[in-house]
Formats: C-alpha cells, sequence, structure tokens
C-alpha cells in the first residue's frame, strides 16, 4: 500500500512540474530566431516592440491603429511570422513591396463581427484568484462569473466601450470602461479591494449576488476565538454561519439539522478524517495558515461532491508579498507560528511559500480553571460502570482520589503556489496533524459494604493521526476554457485503548511500598488486552473543465477515481468485536449546466454519477438551483434563490460513545466505505435563500431548508452489546452492527447586519429555528426522537467597534433554548435497551422529554495593536462567560446516601465552565 501511495504522488509530482516543461520543451523543438512577448499590450506597442526586436522594416499609417489588444509569445522564426500573428483579428494585414519593406493595410476580408470581454478577478492585495465573483455590464444586458481559478469571459458582445461592475462578498465594487474590438478576445484582470472585514471571509453557497447592489459585509467576527477554552480556532468560526451547529464545547458540528456523519471537512478540497484536537475540544488546524472558508449548505451543486448534509473547505492562505514575513502567536493554550516567502527564479517562475506550525503548551502550563474543569468532567459513571463489569448495585459512589491528563497535539502546514505564467500555476500543499490523549483516574469507592470493587484505577488512551498532500495544476487553455488537473493522498489513523484495574483482575498488596494506585494502574496496562483501530487512506486524481460556450451558457464537467484503502477493528471487552479491512474504488463524474435566462435571472442543472465497481452501479444524484435578482425596487435590492437535488455519501462515519470516564472524547469515531451488506444512504434537499438590502449598509439575509433522509446507517447497540450477556461475537460487515434508520429536519434563520461606517460599528443579530428528527429500529420503541445535536431556537447578537485606529471593542450574546437527550448520550445507547433503562423515576428511552435548561452566555473582549518599526504587535484580552452562567452540558446519575441510609440515585449536572479571562499577544514582522 505505502510503495502504491509512493507512486501515485511520484505521478502527481511529475504530472505538475513537467506539465508546462513539455508545453516548452515542444516550442523549443523549432530552431530559435526570435523570442516575443505580449500580454495584453495595445496593437501600436506591439508593433514598436517588434521593431525594436527584429529591426523589420515597416511602415503605416497612424490613422488604421485601432484599440486592439495583442496577446502573443513564443520562440518564432521570422519577423513575418510575428507580424501575421500580432494582426491576427485586428482588422488589419500586410503587403511586402519589391524593396522588402512591409506596409500595413485594411483587411478587405474582414467583416464586421462580436468581439468577447475574457479575464480575471484577483485580490488586489494577495493577488489569489476570486471564485464566484460576479462581473456585469452597466446596462445590464448580459453578465457571468468567474470560475474556481478566476476566469471569465463573456462573449457576442457589441464593439466599442463598455462600462463593466465587478463585485464579490467582502470586497468593493469595481467599477471599469473597457473596449472591445471587433472580433477580439480582449483580456482583463480586475483586483478587488477588501472593504473592513476584521477576518477572512466565510462564503457561504447559498445565495449571492450577481448584480451590483449596496456594499455588505459577511462575517465580521474580529477573531474566531473558541468560547470555551479562549483560543484562536479556525473550525469554531463556523459557528457565525446560519445553519452551522456545535455540540456545546466541542469541535463537532452538523450542518441544517445533519448528523455529525452526514458533513465533510475538507483542507484545499482533500477530505480530513477526525478535523479536532485536544479530544474533541477545538479544530486540528493552526488558524493563521487558513485563509477564506467555504461552507456548502442544502441545495449545493454537483461539482462539490456527495455527502448528505453539506460541505465545510478550509483553504491555506498564501501571501504575495516580495518579503519575507513571520508571525508568532501565544495564548493560554497554543502557540502558533507562521513564516511567509516569495522569490523568483531567474527566467523561470515566481513561488510563494508559506510554512505554518502550532503545538500547545499543556506540559508547560496548565490553566487552573482549565485543569479543573476536565477534573469535574473525567468520573467514574455508577450506572455504566454496572454495565461494563455486569452487576447490580445502587451502593456504588466513587470518589475521585487522583486524576491525570496527558495532551498533547501539534499540527504542521506547508502551501506553494509556482506561478508560470499569468495563465499558468500550480499549488502545492500538504498537513499533518498529530494527537494524544490519556486520562488517569484512580477512584475508591466510598461505601463500605457494596458489591463493587473498593478502589478502581482506569486509563482511556487516544492517539490519533491526520495526514494530507495534494498537488493542482491550473492552465486556462483558451479565453473560453479552463482546465485543472489534481491529486492528493490523504491519510488517518487511530488508536484507542482502555483499561481497568480493580480487585477482581490485580492483586493488591497492602503492606508493599508501592500505593494501591500504583499497583492498580500496573495491572490495569497489563490487562490492556483490548483496543479500537480505525485507519483510512483516501488518494485520487481528478480533472475539471469549465467552458463558457456563450455569453448565457456555461458548461463544466469533471472526473475523479478514487482509491480507498481502509481496516477498522473494535475491541473492547464490554463490546462484540467487529473487523473489516479492504480496498475499493470509486469512478465519478459530474456535468453542471449554468444557463442565464435573463440578466436577472439564472437556471444551474447539474447531476453526478458514481460508478461502484465491487457493486456493478451506478448511482444519479440530479440537482437543480434557480435565482433571481432584483437590483432596483422600491424597498432596496432583493436576490432570491431555489435549490434541491438528490444526495448520496459512499464513506460512513461512526461515532460509539465512551462508557470510560473521558469526556474530552464522548465518543469513538470511525469511517469505513460503504460494503454490499448495506444501502448507500441517500437525502433529499430543498432549500430556499433569500437577500434583502433596503439601503446602504444594510444586509438581511434568510434561509429555509428541508432534508428527508430515507436511508442513512446507525449503529445497534443490542447487537454491540451482546457480550455483557455472555455471548461474544465477530462481526465483520456493517449490517451486522447497523440498521437502515430515517431522519429529517426543517430549518428556517434569519440573520440582520447594518454598518455604521461614521464611527465604524458593525452589529450583527440572527435567530435561528431546527426541527431535527429521527427513527431507528428497535430502539425508542421506533417512533421518532429528536437528534441529540438538534437546538430549536438559538439567537446571537454581536457588536464590533473600531474605537480607535489601535483599539477594537467586542460584544457577544448567545442564547439556545429546547435542548433534549438531558442525560449524558452514552447512558440512552448502553442502557435504553437493557434492564437499566429505568432508574427510580427516570427513564432512557424517551429522549425528546429531557429538556436541558436554556444556555445563556456574555463574552466581551478588547484588541490593541502597536506599531513598532518593522514589526506589529498585537494584544487581546476575552472576558468569557461575564455573567458566570451555570450553562448546562448534560446530567448523569450518582448513588447518594439518604437519611435511613438508604441509597438512591441523586440527578447531577455537568457545566461549562463559568466566568473566565483570556488573554492573547501576536508578534508580526
Amino acid at each position: 500500500m505505502r510503495s502504491t501511495n509512493r507512486y501515485f504522488l511520484s505521478c502527481c509530482l511529475l504530472i505538475a512540474l513537467f506539465l508546462p516543461a513539455i508545453a516548452t520543451a515542444q516550442e523549443s523543438q523549432q530552431p530559435q530566431k526570435y523570442t516575443y512577448l505580449s500580454r495584453g499590450l495595445s496593437l501600436e506597442q506591439a508593433i514598436r516592440r517588434l521593431v525594436e526586436k527584429t529591426n523589420i522594416d515597416l511602415i503605416y499609417d497612424p490613422q488604421l491603429i485601432n484599440e486592439h489588444t495583442v496577446y502573443v509569445a513564443g520562440d518564432f522564426t521570422s519577423s513575418e511570422e510575428i507580424l501575421r500573428l500580432i494582426l491576427k483579428d485586428s482588422g488589419l494585414d500586410f503587403i511586402q513591396l519589391s524593396s522588402g519593406t512591409y506596409v500595413l493595410v485594411k483587411d478587405s476580408r474582414q467583416e464586421t463581427t462580436y468581439g468577447m470581454l475574457a479575464g480575471k478577478v484577483v485580490d488586489e492585495v494577495t493577488g489569489q484568484p476570486l471564485a464566484g465573483a460576479n462581473i456585469m455590464l452597466a446596462d445590464a444586458s448580459t453578465g457571468t462569473s468567474t470560475n474556481s481559478s478566476g476566469h471569465f469571459n463573456i462573449a457576442k458582445l457589441k464593439p466599442g466601450q463598455h462600462e463593466v461592475t465587478v463585485t464579490y462578498v467582502g470586497y468593493q465594487a469595481v467599477r471599469d470602461t473597457v473596449w472591445v474590438p471587433e472580433a477580439e478576445p480582449i483580456q482583463h484582470t480586475f483586483s478587488l479591494h477588501t472593504k473592513p472585514v476584521w477576518v477572512k471571509p466565510i462564503v457561504v453557497s447559498d445565495t449571492r449576488k450577481r448584480l451590483p447592489s449596496t456594499q455588505y459585509l459577511t462575517n465580521s467576527s474580529e477573531q474566531p476565538t473558541h468560547q470555551l477554552l479562549g483560543t484562536v480556532d479556525a473550525v469554531r468560526s463556523l459557528n457565525s454561519v446560519m445553519g452551522i451547529n456545535f455540540n456545546l464545547g466541542m469541535a463537532d458540528y452538523n450542518i441544517q439539522g445533519g448528523h455529525m456523519g452526514g458533513s465533510q471537512l475538507r483542507l484545499d478540497g482533500a477530505p480530513i478524517y477526525d478535523p479536532v484536537s485536544m479530544g474533541r475540544l477545538i479544530g486540528a488546524f493552526n488558524p493563521y495558515a487558513l485563509g477564506k472558508i467555504e461552507v456548502y449548505k442544502a441545495g449545493y451543486a454537483s461539482p462539490v461532491g456527495s455527502q448528505l448534509s453539506g460541505v465545510v473547505n478550509l483553504n491555506h492562505d498564501l501571501a504575495t508579498s516580495e518579503n519575507k514575513s513571520l508571525l508568532l502567536q501565544v495564548d493560554q493554550l497554543n502557540l502558533n507560528a507562521r513564516f511567509d516567502h516569495q522569490f523568483h527564479i531567474q527566467g523561470g517562475p515566481q513561488i510563494n511559500v508559506m510554512l505554518a506550525g502550532r503545538t500547545n503548551i499543556w506540559h508547560w502550563y496548565k490553566k487552573r480553571s482549565l485543569k479543573q474543569t476536565f477534573r469535574e468532567w473525567d468520573q467514574i459513571d455508577p450506572l455504566l460502570t454496572n454495565q461494563l463489569l455486569n452487576i447490580s448495585d445502587t451502593d456504588m459512589n466513587y470518589y475521585q482520589k487522583e486524576h491525570k491528563s496527558d495532551i498533547h497535539y501539534s499540527d504542521l502546514h506547508l502551501a506553494a503556489e509556482i506561478n508560470h505564467s499569468d495563465f499558468q500555476k500550480t499549488r502545492i500543499t500538504a498537513y499533518r496533524g498529530k494527537n494524544y490523549l490519556e486520562t488517569d483516574l484512580f477512584s475508591q469507592n466510598v461505601i463500605a459494604i457494596s458489591e463493587a470493587p473498593s478502589y478502581m484505577s482506569t486509563l482511556d488512551r487516544y492517539d490519533w493521526t491526520n495526514m494530507m498532500g495534494k498537488i493542482q495544476h491550473d492552465l486556462l487553455l483558451s479565453p473560453r476554457l479552463d482546465f485543472s488537473i489534481s491529486g492528493y493522498i490523504t491519510k488517518h489513523t487511530l488508536n484507542h485503548h482502555y483499561a481497568i484495574g480493580n480487585e477482581s483482575n490485580t492483586a493488591i498488596n497492602y503492606s508493599g511500598g508501592r500505593s494501591i494506585s500504583d499497583q492498580l494502574r500496573h495491572g490495569a496496562i497489563q490487562n490492556m488486552d483490548t483496543g479500537d483501530k480505525n485507519g483510512i487512506t483516501e488518494s485520487a486524481i481528478q480533472t475539471n473543465f469549465d467552458y463558457s460556450i456563450t455569453k448565457n451558457y456555461q458548461l463544466k464537467t469533471g472526473i475523479k477515481a478514487k482509491r480507498l484503502n481502509y481496516r477498522f477493528q473494535l475491541s473492547e471487552f464490554y463490546l462484540n468485536s467487529a473487523t473489516s479491512k479492504s480496498t475499493s474504488f470509486l469512478l465519478s463524474g459530474y456535468l453542471q449546466n449554468k444557463v442565464q435566462l435573463s440578466h436577472k435571472t439564472a437556471i444551474s442543472a447539474g447531476s453526478r454519477l458514481t460508478f461502484i465497481p465491487s457493486r456493478d452501479l451506478i448511482f444519479i444524484e440530479p440537482r437543480i438551483a434557480f435565482q433571481h435578482d432584483e437590483p432596483n425596487t422600491s424597498v432596496g435590492y432583493l436576490s432570491f434563490r431555489l435549490s434541491g437535488g438528490i444526495y448520496r455519501q459512499f464513506i460512513n462515519q461512526f461515532d460509539i460513545s465512551n462508557i470510560g470516564p473521558s469526556a474530552l472524547v464522548p465518543s469513538i469515531r470511525f469511517w469505513v466505505p460503504i460494503d454490499y451488506s448495506t444501502e448507500v444512504p441517500k437525502s433529499y434537499h430543498l432549500s430556499t435563500n433569500l437577500i434583502w438590502q433596503p439601503g446602504e449598509n444594510w444586509d438581511i439575509r434568510s434561509e429555509t431548508y428541508y432534508k428527508w433522509v430515507p436511508q442513512t446507517l446507525s449503529l445497534t447497540y443490542n447487537k454491540l452489546q451482546s457480550s455483557i450477556n455472555g455471548i461474544s461475537k465477530n462481526y465483520s460487515l456493517q449490517g451486522q452492527y447497523t440498521s437502515t434508520s430515517q431522519r429529517y429536519s426543517f430549518g428556517t434563520g434569519v440573520v440582520i447586519e447594518k454598518v455604521l461606517p461614521s464611527l465604524p460599528l458593525h452589529i450583527k443579530g440572527k435567530y435561528q429555528f431546527s426541527l431535527a428528527k429521527q427513527k431507528i429500529p428497535g430502539r425508542f420503541n421506533s417512533k421518532y426522537v429528536s437528534t441529540p445535536s438538534n437546538k430549536p431556537h438559538q439567537t446571537a447578537i454581536a457588536a464590533e467597534w473600531q474605537a480607535t485606529s489601535k483599539l477594537m471593542l467586542i460584544l457577544q450574546l448567545q442564547n439556545i433554548w429546547g435542548r433534549s437527550w438531558g442525560f449524558t448520550k452514552a447512558y440512552y445507547d448502553y442502557l435504553a435497551s437493557t434492564s437499566s433503562q429505568y432508574v427510580q423515576e427516570y427513564s432512557f428511552d424517551t429522549p425528546s422529554n429531557d429538556k436541558l435548561s436554556p444556555l445563556h452566555q456574555l463574552n466581551i473582549g478588547a484588541t490593541y495593536k502597536i506599531a513598532l518599526n518593522n514589526a506589529d504587535l498585537k494584544m487581546s484580552l476575552h472576558l468569557f462567560n461575564l455573567l458566570d452562567s451555570k450553562n448546562v452540558i448534560n446530567w448523569w446519575l450518582a448513588p447518594t446516601q439518604g437519611e435511613n441510609k438508604t441509597g438512591y440515585y441523586k440527578l447531577k449536572k455537568r457545566t461549562l465552565p463559568g466566568f473566565r479571562p483570556s488573554a492573547n499577544i501576536i508578534f508580526s514582522f
């Protein structure tokens, strides 16, 4: 397998590095006499350069010179050959006198024809292409948008002067005048400047304005700060996007009511499996290595891929400054660094390089409040312990005597872009993330007379690694055709071990010199004969074509070949074992048509086709979208979008609830491609999006969605627990430990943003409603119940005030109502199907009825910037949960003795941390 991956990566590297060289070599086979280059020069400038290069004897009437733009590059054998290319489609021709002098004349064959405007839209500062930018003619006769590499073209334009407006999310609109000659594809590059947005933009694939109107902001959080740990986190910045919901305190998220396994996170288009660190508390990436974040929600188009709920794509950020730069950031948890450099190879391409890394500082500094939170969260649960040890004893109350947490994670990012020319580039990116977590807990049963062990030592170890490498080559084949070829390898490995040491499996020597905790810990390690493993390696090669057939018709198509090598092992002494190891192959393609019905209305229709050789089946996923814009109504700018389609998923994610004490990793997560024993999950999407801008600096957006999932896979816990009843099985097929379940979700939301440029102040308010339910055969009486991650009602208010040029003040208020699944999820998974489903007045078979109290949290912050000689210093202070609200994550039951010394269970609450300050410093030069 390793040799195959090396071979695959080598092929990709050779394609990207030598593709331009092959083209150059082919040209160099001709005898070199003159080297000529003209990129967008006027006709007169191109002729003058020709005379300077070749000393050609050329005369012409200046009145003949028109606005023709010349694109010629290469090595030529004669000056006449160059002249012919310069005059091509210019309406001019030449004759040669007997003296050898060349004379320019009008081309008698030339007929008046239409012209074409083509070009590129880029960021003015970074030079990066802007995909999805809108280009419109001022007379609103036609328009288009840029493709994935930032290129566009508008065909069949009347010759002459045209006013063009270019708009893009988070950028100031650009208005320019271009001259379109007859029968000439003029090339033009538009550079856009960012508006005063304080973080990198998050682009959401719902409704985008196509026509120029009021300027607006999409996201303006000063920093994507994690509200639990107080550290900068790129993944958690998605919390500002409508329809993205995070598990409280965790970096796990779902998209619009879907389950966590229904969405996929990608880095530069390559999937990253289990993209979390520090258990599940933060994302697995250095936030300063990332740039634009793309979110694809309900109704996304066919080029994006196949996922039941949606896709989030993070992009590495590449600076284009010619100077070297270094950034260092430190807070109470992490140390981040980034280095940028740009250099030129003499006679060769320009290369931009970015290197970034992150490591935690837990070994050097453990914040007291954070350490105390972990200590409170990590506890032996009596009910789950009874289930684990197959005993029934209410006289059990384990007191935590010793607690240790060993946490380490790091990640490294590399991105490089090789610009061979204005129309050809190669991009290489790589990522590696390493995570290790160990919880070491020693507890004593404080009930003197009890069937349960008196002492217990528990070890919970997690070790997982993510690696990704990708190379992509983009080439503009013609003003109408854009081509790209890419290949990537992404790999994920997980090892998990859980062990228990007590009097039952370890002989304790009370008279020896070793402590009881050391003896039981050593016994637990000796008895650690169980372990969970998951490994998946995905390699793929993909080609994409983007062709503008006419000014109103754009066609996109692509093919992707994917190879999956995976192994999975579930081996716990409280669960049946499950193993799977195989290699699978997927071949997919897509076709996307975009038709501009008028300058206000567009329709996009396409489909994905996926062929699975092991099943000899082809799965079709048709999708369609309709958008209409009204830029000048009596109430302001209006834009409406309706989209929907069929969505499949070919790699399944499963989460097995953790029965151990480690709350930092609430579940064991693994991925396996579908096998022949199960159905391929499928969902139907219907989504509407609306933009309303009633005036300048106002932006109102709303979305409504419905998702119906008639078939998806869920774990069957009563099968996995069979070993507790003395029956041990080994499952090798997914159909043996999963069942086909159904889900549906409905939601709506609105975001209102107002910018006051005179202050300047940015205010944002959000409300969203969500209803998500699931039905799993054999569980909860086979009825529909709420999904664990659903948050029915959410409101959020954020204000950011640039008080001075150096000082920014931030306020955030969040409220959540209606959460259910009050008990820890392991209760519902392991106890609901056993005799323990009823404990006193508590029941674990109706999770929808177990309502948690509302959540309220107020945060404030300030950031101050200091400009030094050749450096910048930025200091931030954030006060989280300023009102010290006791926000409940979930409940658990703890045994307690009453006045008559009888034991009973009392409901306990696990809460988020209370008031906590957080500071960080950024130094860059």
